[in-house]
C-alpha cells in the first residue's frame, strides 16, 4: 500500500473526529508539535483552548518607550491613530488623521511610519511598537504576490526597515481590547481631514480616561458576563454612597435639631 495514501487517510480522519469533538488539544497535550503535521490548525486551533476574560496593557521597561497604533474605518473613511507612552505610562505625544484611498495593509504600514518618524523626531531610541492582533500578519509579514501587484508597500517596508535601522526597536501584538487607545484614536482620525498631533491638553475626553486606566494596570474586560457584572457593581457603588451620604445627613440633623424631633412626635436621639 502506498505510504503516503496511508498518511492521508490517518490524517483525515484524525480531522474527522477533531471537528466532531470526539478528541480535542487535551489529547496533543504531550505532542503539540505533531498539530500542524496531522493539519488540525487548519481546522480549528482555539476549540478547547480557554480564552482570557481581561487583558492589561503592559509598560514598556525602563528608559523605553511604547507607540501603539490601530486602524478604524467609519462610513467607508479609514482613520488611523497612535500615541507614545513611556515606562510609567505618561502620554507623551500622539497622533489622529484620515488614510485615504488605501487598504488595511497600506494603511497600518502609513500609520507604523508615522509614529515611527515622529519618535524620530522627539530623539527617542529604545521603541516598542505595538499594534493590533488583527493587522499582525499585515504589518509583520507579507505574500510575494502582493508585493509584485501592490509596489507602494515595497516602498512602505523600505521607510520601516530605514527607520528601525536608526533605532533600538521591536514589535509586539496586543489583543484589540488592550489597544483602546489607539482604536479610540483612529476612530476620531477619520473624520479628520488630515493627520494631525495630538497634545495632552487636546487629547479627548475617554482617551485620557483609558490612558488613566492603563497607568493604574487597570484591566480591559470582555465578554457579556464581565460586562453585566462590571455594571451591577458600579449600580452597587453607586447607591451604598447614597445610602452613606443619608446616613450622614441624618445623624448631623438628628445632633443639631434633635430638640425638634418632639415637634414631629418623636423622642430626642431617635432617627
Amino acid at each position: 500500500m502506498n505510504h503516503l495514501r496511508v498518511i492521508n487517510n490517518v490524517k483525515f480522519k484524525i480531522g474527522t473526529l477533531f471537528s466532531a469533538n470526539l478528541i480535542s488539544l487535551k489529547n496533543f497535550k504531550n505532542c503539540s508539535f505533531a498539530l500542524e503535521g496531522l493539519g488540525i490548525i487548519g481546522i480549528d486551533i482555539v476549540k478547547g483552548v480557554r480564552h482570557p476574560k481581561a487583558i492589561v496593557w503592559m509598560k514598556p521597561h525602563v528608559n523605553y518607550f511604547k507607540l501603539n497604533v490601530d486602524l478604524a474605518t467609519i462610513d467607508s473613511v479609514m482613520g488611523c491613530g497612535g500615541l507614545i507612552r513611556d515606562s510609567n505610562s505618561y502620554y507623551i505625544l500622539g497622533f489622529m488623521g484620515p488614510i485615504p484611498n488605501s487598504d488595511v495593509i497600506v494603511g497600518i504600514n502609513q500609520a507604523i511610519i508615522y509614529g515611527l518618524r515622529l519618535c524620530s523626531s522627539l530623539d527617542m531610541i529604545n521603541i516598542v511598537v505595538e499594534v493590533c492582533s488583527i493587522f499582525a500578519d499585515q504589518a509583520f509579514t507579507m505574500k510575494d504576490n502582493y508585493m509584485d501587484t501592490c509596489p507602494k508597500v515595497f516602498y512602505l517596508r523600505r521607510d520601516i526597515k530605514n527607520l528601525v535601522n536608526a533605532m533600538k526597536c521591536s514589535f509586539s501584538v496586543v489583543n484589540t481590547n488592550g489597544n483602546a487607545c489607539a482604536s479610540t484614536l483612529a476612530k476620531w482620525g477619520s473624520m479628520l481631514v488630515s493627520l494631525i498631533h495630538i497634545p495632552v491638553a487636546a487629547l479627548p475626553f475617554p482617551v485620557k480616561g483609558l490612558i488613566e486606566l492603563d497607568k493604574i494596570g487597570g484591566s480591559y474586560f470582555f465578554g457579556v458576563f464581565w460586562l453585566v457584572f462590571i455594571l451591577l457593581a458600579g449600580v452597587f457603588v453607586v447607591v451604598s454612597a447614597v445610602v452613606l451620604c443619608l446616613m450622614a445627613v441624618g445623624s448631623v440633623g438628628v445632633l443639631v435639631f434633635g430638640g425638634l424631633w418632639g415637634f414631629w412626635g418623636l423622642p430626642p436621639g431617635v432617627v
